[in-house]
């Protein structure tokens, strides 16, 4: 026991050595860390990268980033293993280049559409796209949707799958799909470091730079804790037996409090619906015991099979399987994919694959509920802190509940929020609405069937799509700014005025936009579709 008393005062020896270095190097202080935007692909990574990239961007710098990230991919198939890295060399005119995040290609398919985080296109000869992966994991056929985008595109593409660690994508399955996976740990840092070589007179962007690297740095565990790393690892192997003892004691000793924590959660949350006589129970209370554990709760409605939940997650420190960071969240659980929301319960910014609606624990007594960093794991230490943070995530989670439970168990019973009246009554402004059911009370009127030659349907975001691929005609149901349109257009640039009713207006990309105001949507669409339909039967162009 003294052998393992005395080891451990080693470790903290070493601890507070590397502590005072890290201050002495400012490491810890990373605007985007305190701002909590560590893990956001979009508007962290994607738009900071591209920013750099983008020749007219805010640095003010021209194409020097860009094209040093052309040279560095370029000349990076000479050194890597691989000497083939590139198929072919990068030959994008850098002058020429449009940079765009989140570009929206086509509504998905299998085959084909949805964004791509980064864009780079000169015209027609060359198109890069680097899809920017944190976290998150891929959609179905994603960089196969993306790989056919490009090839379609441009003459010469590059499609670059960019994660943490360099991980290869899964979204293939073809193989004439040419993917070039890069790391942040690696490919991206490495260019950052060429990047920032080439403003060090210019402070504020030298800076900037410098600080998204020791955010990758963190991210891929490559910052200073490496070479404490390296100590500790030598006073293992010096006192190999007692670090044997520690290790198989470790994940018990973690999780063993942690369990504690989730079954007084569970027991609390229980006898809540029980004493409020409710129509939801518990179903599932996941504790942690091993690494694949993500420690949960979940409620279920009690009188139905369904795939609706609500839960509360993300408990093990140790897991590399977690969704946001190890940050503990409560969120709308939905197993099918195709499920629409109400748009009283919809918010899109708050989606991630399965989760809806998610929302973050709040801050216990200054304590970011993260639970792989150490003010977490020091509440674990002392019971009444521990009793404490019990009662925090029990009333916070009762507030998410409460404030979700009732709309989300209606529509989960197929009892859809009554629109017929909105439908019916003359269009105001729109807030929060969910595009996709009020298209689905519209499919009565606007059927699909009605048309002869219509091939394709499709939802996607905030756009309802119907085409007629025979006859080039299209029209787009989508909601702007609060309010409701349906734009109009010819794929083969074709004059279609005759089909729009009153009150249109004439846009420059030959679209015909008429305004859902003032009359019922339901009016305003059959005016269309009688004229829609009258086009196909009759092919009038």
């Amino acid at each position: 026991m003294k052998n393992i008393i005395s080891l451990f005062k080693h470790l903290s020896n070493i601890n507070r050595a590397y502590e005072i270095v890290k201050k002495s190097s400012n490491e810890d202080f990373n605007i985007f860390s305190i701002l909590r935007m560590e893990t956001d692909e979009v508007n962290t990574h994607s738009r900071f990268i591209a920013e750099l990239l983008n020749p007219k961007g805010s640095h003010f710098q021209g194409e020097v980033f860009l094209e040093l990230f052309i040279k560095y991919f370029n000349c990076l198939k000479k050194t890597e293993d691989n000497s083939n890295f590139l198929g072919a060399p990068i030959e994008l005119n850098s002058r020429k280049s449009i940079i765009e995040v989140e570009k929206y290609i086509a509504p998905k398919t299998k085959e084909e559409g949805g964004r791509l985080d980064i864009a780079i296109s000169e015209g027609k000869e060359n198109f890069i796209c680097i899809e920017n992966k944190i976290y998150a994991g891929e959609q179905e056929n994603q960089m196969e949707r993306y790989y056919n985008y490009a090839k379609k595109s441009a003459k010469q593409h590059h499609i670059f799958f960019l994660t943490l660690f360099g991980d290869k994508p899964n979204s293939i399955s073809s193989e004439d799909c040419i993917i070039y996976n890069i790391s942040y740990k690696k490919h991206i840092v490495e260019w950052l470091e060429l990047c920032k070589k080439e403003v060090a007179d210019n402070a504020i962007i030298r800076e900037t730079i410098n600080q998204y690297i020791n955010l990758i740095k963190k991210l891929t565990y490559q910052t200073i804790n490496k070479e404490m790393e390296k100590d500790i690892q030598d006073l293992i192997l010096k006192n190999y037996s007692e670090s044997s003892l520690i290790y198989k004691s470790f994940e018990k000793a973690i999780y063993s409090p942690i369990n504690i924590i989730i079954e007084n959660l569970s027991h609390k949350i229980s006898s809540y619906l029980q004493n409020q006589n409710s129509k939801w129970h518990i179903f599932h209370t996941g504790t942690l015991n091993s690494l694949s554990d993500r420690g949960r709760i979940f409620i279920k409605p009690k009188f139905f099979n369904d795939n609706g939940s609500i839960a509360i997650e993300e408990f093990n420190p140790l897991t590399n399987a977690q969704h946001f960071g190890h940050r503990v969240f409560y969120g709308l659980y939905n197993k099918n994919a195709n499920l629409q929301l109400p748009f009283s319960l919809s918010y899109p910014e708050n989606k991630k694959g399965e989760w809806l609606n998610y929302e973050f624990c709040p801050i216990f007594q200054d304590v970011e509920l993260k639970t792989d960093e150490d003010n977490f794991i020091e509440l674990l230490t002392n019971e009444t802190k521990m009793q404490e943070l019990t009662e925090h995530l029990y009333e916070s989670f009762i507030r998410y509940f409460e404030k979700y439970a009732e709309a989300y168990l209606n529509f989960l019973n197929g009892e859809q929020l009554d629109l017929v009246n909105f439908l019916n009554n003359p269009v105001k402004k729109l807030k929060n609405i969910n595009l996709p059911e009020v298209y689905c009370l519209f499919e009565d009127i606007f059927k699909i069937s009605n048309y002869k030659n219509v091939t394709k349907k499709w939802i996607y975001n905030n756009r309802c799509f119907v085409v007629d691929f025979s006859n080039g005609l299209a029209c787009d149901l989508y909601i702007e700014k609060e309010e409701m349109f349906l734009d109009c257009f010819h794929r083969d640039d074709k004059e279609i005025k005759h089909l729009i009713p009153s009150n249109y207006e004439e846009r420059p990309d030959t679209r015909y936009r008429f305004f859902l105001k003032g009359e019922t949507l339901v009016q305003k669409f059959k005016d269309f579709e009688d004229n829609y339909i009258n086009f196909i039967d009759n092919k009038m162009i």
